[in-house]
């Protein structure tokens, strides 16, 4: 799957949206504390270990692990993808899942890409057109959505080729892929909590408005959508009861920080990975769709 524009719209735009690589991963990402496996008692050993429901991701797999820790379930693994375990450029060591034979997989990697764009405003202010979400600032300079989608798209390479690996190292099992957390609503917090990594920096930090964030949110998860429909992967959106009414999630599911939800959203999501896993048990191979999960939606809008 690629991603461009007809006059390049990835490079276009470069100037007016913040980058990723100016965000310091430490105002992302909550403390590095849960164990690899930690249901299963740590790292595989050389023996292949069967696993009921095995989850694969980075670091919104830091919730599940929570709820797990409160809550133990021997019929769900964790295993958080780390540098260590990943020898060449966005593929994890085959001999890791290997060791490991699940009979459903769940992906949580990645998921914060969407803040690259949409947590601290750039030079120039933008906003585009989304179908999820209504209403445009015209105040802002308006982007085409094709454009923002190219530029989006081009922080999701490492991500798509980890998720790759995965698909293609458990070919045979049923795999859906567990949409991020949504964004949160308070910009306030958010800036407090960038600020806090800074502290001898006393420059104001403007947050993107919440509802432009809230649409590239919308846009990483079409983009998600249609990557799992292409490589028969499940797609499963964050549980309807974890957002309010404006579709930001609320703030009872809040980690403190600024991609991150709590061990009581990761409750949530291990319901809606139990109820993947119950429909698939003795169903084909193949994307498929049940409550709450879909393998992504055609006719996608604003696709370059």
């Amino acid at each position: 799957m690629s991603e461009k524009t007809a006059n390049g719209g990835a490079q276009s735009i470069t100037g007016i949206m913040r980058c990723a690589s100016d965000i310091p991963e430490s105002a992302l990402l909550p403390p590095k504390h849960h164990r690899w496996l930690k249901a299963f008692g740590g790292a595989p050993k050389r023996q292949v270990r069967k696993v009921p429901i095995l989850v694969v991701g980075t670091s919104h797999t830091n919730a599940v692990s929570r709820a797990l820790a409160k809550a133990p379930d021997s019929e769900i693994g964790v295993l958080r993808l780390r540098a260590s375990m990943i020898p060449r450029p966005g593929r994890p060591n085959m001999e890791i899942y290997g060791a490991l034979d699940p009979s459903v997989v769940i992906s949580m990697i990645g998921g914060n890409q969407h803040l690259t764009l949409g947590l601290v405003e750039g030079p120039e202010p933008f906003d585009f057109e989304c179908p999820q979400v209504a209403g445009i600032d015209r105040t802002r300079r308006i982007i085409p959505h094709a454009e923002v989608r190219a530029a989006l798209f081009e922080t999701f390479h490492k991500v798509l080729d980890r998720m790759r690996g995965l698909r293609e190292a458990y070919r045979d099992k049923p795999m859906a892929h567990v949409s991020a957390p949504p964004p949160k609503s308070d910009p306030k917090m958010l800036a407090n909590n960038l600020r806090a990594y800074h502290p001898g920096d006393d420059a104001e930090v403007a947050i993107v408005p919440r509802k432009i964030n809230l649409k590239l949110h919308h846009l990483q998860n079409d983009i998600l959508r249609e990557f799992c429909a292409e490589n028969q992967i499940d797609f499963i959106d964050p549980p309807p009861n974890t957002r309010d009414t404006s579709g930001f999630l609320q703030r009872q599911y809040w980690q403190r920080d600024a991609a991150h939800a709590n061990k009581l959203y990761g409750d949530e999501i291990l319901n809606s990975i139990r109820s993947y896993a119950g429909s698939v048990a003795n169903a084909p191979n193949g994307p498929k769709t049940v409550a709450g999960v879909g393998t992504g939606s055609p006719g996608l809008q604003g696709r370059p």
